[in-house]
């Protein structure tokens, strides 16, 4: 069994300095990548690797099989935890493995776990098919084609054959090695510039976080670029490396894939050719040879090569509606684990009630965040949608230079309750300047910091962009001064004031 492959590199087999070291290096791969691994373990399994996890934490070192095993019979209330454990003296072939191959082993255990799963869900289906089947919770009694086919839609929609449903608990007490285990992946995560997936905007990196399981929304009234500004995230979250799912409901899939070349033409590499095609020239058939030759010759060979992580559009075509969204997802995470999913936008994807589809859509909206915190066994997502702002809710920020109220959100209140940060745009005469190339961004909620200033940020109407205003850091850039955006934000970050 794949979990006694990872249970044997992660306990000490002797007293010698090679294997002291190797079993420490295993453990430390262990903290972070223990929520992994967790998700898809029995409550037993748990048990013995949260042992372990706890055994290194305090001893910085790995346990023996001896030493944990005696550390379970006396401390562990977890039912069966000895007789599972015990199963390891029976197991034969087990190898121990280099670092570099752990990811792996989980990974073939990840896909054990799936067949396991699947097939149980099968067996169910064939059972309601041909007679019937009792669930258990209900005790409500299913059968025939039509329920066994409901059933199947049903684990598919909520995740159950791609995620598990193990119960998130715990006694605060027991965890004291598992909550370690989570900042060493903070840690690493720092490390490897994915703790924070930034909008590449320099204005918004320094003051607003934005991190897996958050949901961040885009207010504003029609017309006033939400969705740009959106689709610049995704853009610029693609260009560091994180992979993005852009589910189109307002624009086609041409139209959006179109945007999203004509954006990384404006990348500032390519300023010294002095070429810009623009959107309408390019949807009119009107550019110029040299316009033509700069994108076939050299944009899309870079952003085929370059774009360090995927940026995919989807248009469905068999339902728009939110559990139909969210299976796309997750199918989508099966070859292409993401990191973002961008909907375009939630509120008009299709409800089924027809006599309260506002409540439904309410629930929607509180169940995006849920998804954002669960998504792919708890490895969490960023969920990003524009959000309508009403009319008053404009006007009144008419009246104060673009500054919106909570207020302005158009019919569902749920987005203030449920999502962690919502900007808000505003373009209109009360900017200063050519207001047709500049927008006002600010927050009217943020979960984890302070609000942001209200800022004008530059909006190149042509191919769809947004950025910092000309003289500020990272203004319109993608790849060069990304990394100096990161470490400024950093920065700012550790020298922060704390607020309450």
């Amino acid at each position: 069994m794949s979990f006694w492959r990872i249970f044997h590199n992660l306990i000490r087999h002797d007293d010698t300095p090679d294997e002291v070291q190797r079993a420490t290096y295993a453990c430390e791969w262990l903290s972070e990548n223990g929520i992994r691994l967790r998700k898809i373990c029995s409550p037993q399994q748990t048990e013995i690797i949260s042992c372990i996890g706890q055994f290194w934490f305090k001893q910085k070192t790995a346990p023996s099989y001896k030493i944990l095993r005696e550390t379970l019979e006396r401390n562990s209330i977890v039912m069966g935890v000895v007789d599972v454990i015990a199963e390891y003296e029976s197991e034969e072939g087990l190898q121990l493995h280099g670092l570099s191959d752990l990811g792996q082993l989980l990974t073939d255990f990840q896909e054990e776990w799936k067949r396991e799963r699947l097939a149980g869900v099968i067996k169910t289906v064939r059972a309601i098919n041909n007679s019937s089947w009792t669930d258990p919770t209900s005790k409500k009694v299913h059968s025939g084609a039509s329920d066994a086919l409901k059933y199947l839609l049903q684990q598919i929609e909520t995740g159950v054959i791609m995620t598990n449903n193990q119960s998130l608990s715990g006694a605060l007490n027991d965890m004291a090695g598992e909550i370690m285990s989570i900042y060493e992946k903070n840690k690493a995560d720092r490390m490897a510039g994915s703790i924070r997936i930034m909008t590449g905007i320099a204005a918004i990196d320094i003051c607003v976080p934005i991190k897996r399981g958050d949901c961040v929304g885009v207010l504003g009234y029609a017309g006033q670029r939400k969705s740009t500004l959106c689709r610049t995230f995704a853009y610029n979250a693609a260009v560091q490396g994180f992979n993005v799912l852009h589910v189109t409901l307002e624009q086609t899939y041409d139209e959006e894939r179109i945007i999203y070349a004509l954006i990384h033409s404006a990348d500032k590499r390519f300023a010294s050719y002095g070429i810009q095609p623009t959107k309408k020239r390019f949807d009119d058939g009107l550019l110029t040879t040299e316009e033509e030759k700069f994108l076939k010759e050299v944009v899309l060979p870079d952003l085929e090569q370059n774009l360090l992580g995927r940026l995919i559009i989807r248009q469905p075509t068999d339902g728009s509606s939110w559990s139909n969204i969210k299976m796309m997802a997750e199918m989508t995470n099966q070859t292409t684990p993401l990191d973002m999913l961008f909907v375009d936008y939630l509120t008009i994807t299709a409800t089924a009630s027809t006599y309260d589809s506002k409540a439904e859509m309410e629930m929607n909206i509180k169940d995006a965040k849920q998804t954002a915190l669960q998504f792919d066994n708890g490895r969490s997502i960023v969920f990003l949608t524009p959000i309508q702002g009403n009319r008053k809710g404009y006007d009144e920020a008419k009246d104060t230079g673009g500054v919106w109220d909570i207020t302005g959100i158009n019919q569902y209140s749920e987005f203030d309750k449920s999502f962690d940060t919502i900007f808000t745009t505003f373009l209109g005469d009360a900017l200063p300047g050519d207001v047709g190339n500049q927008m006002a961004v600010s927050t009217v909620k943020t979960r984890r910091c302070p609000p942001m200033p209200l800022t004008n940020l530059a909006v190149d109407v042509d191919v769809g962009r947004v950025g910092d205003m000309e003289g500020s850091s990272g203004e319109g850039s993608t790849y060069d001064e990304l990394a100096t955006i990161k470490e400024q934000h950093l920065r700012t970050e550790e020298n922060a004031v704390p607020f309450d």
